[in-house]
C-alpha cells in the first residue's frame, strides 16, 4: 500500500477497486456487494467490527454528498448486513461512539437520508 493510502480501511479500499463508473456514475455491482459483505463478516465479533461500519458509513455520505445514490444503496446493503453483529457486541456491552447509530435493519429499502437544510 502507498503511503497515500495507509490510512485508508481496508473495507473501503476494496470497495474502491470493486466500484464502477462511466462518466456520471457510481455502482456496485451485485458481486461487489457480496464480496464486500463476505470481507466485512471477517470483523463480526470482533471489537474492529464498529470501525468497520463507522468507515463504510462514512463512504456512504460521501457516495450520497456526490449524488451516486445507487452505490450508497448498495454500501448500505453492505453495512445491514452487520446489524444483528453489532447488536451482538453492544449486548456484551460495546459502547458506539457518540452520535454514532446503526441504520435499522429495513434502511436499505428507506435508501440514504438526506441530511436537513437549516
Amino acid at each position: 500500500m502507498s503511503d497515500n493510502n495507509k490510512n485508508i480501511h481496508p473495507l473501503i479500499e476494496k470497495a474502491l477497486q470493486l466500484a464502477l463508473s462511466d462518466d456520471k456514475n457510481i455502482i456496485f455491482s451485485e458481486d461487489a456487494v457480496n464480496e464486500l459483505k463476505r470481507l466485512l463478516e471477517q470483523y463480526f465479533g470482533k471489537p474492529t467490527l464498529p470501525e468497520a461500519v463507522i468507515e463504510l458509513l462514512k463512504l456512504v455520505s460521501v457516495l450520497n454528498d456526490h449524488g451516486h445514490e445507487s452505490a450508497a444503496l448498495s454500501i448500505i446493503e453492505v453495512v445491514c448486513s452487520a446489524a444483528d453483529a453489532m447488536e451482538e457486541l453492544t449486548a456484551k456491552g460495546f459502547k458506539l461512539p457518540t452520535g454514532v447509530k446503526m441504520p435499522s435493519k429495513n434502511a436499505e429499502a428507506e435508501g440514504p437520508s438526506k441530511p436537513e437544510k437549516s
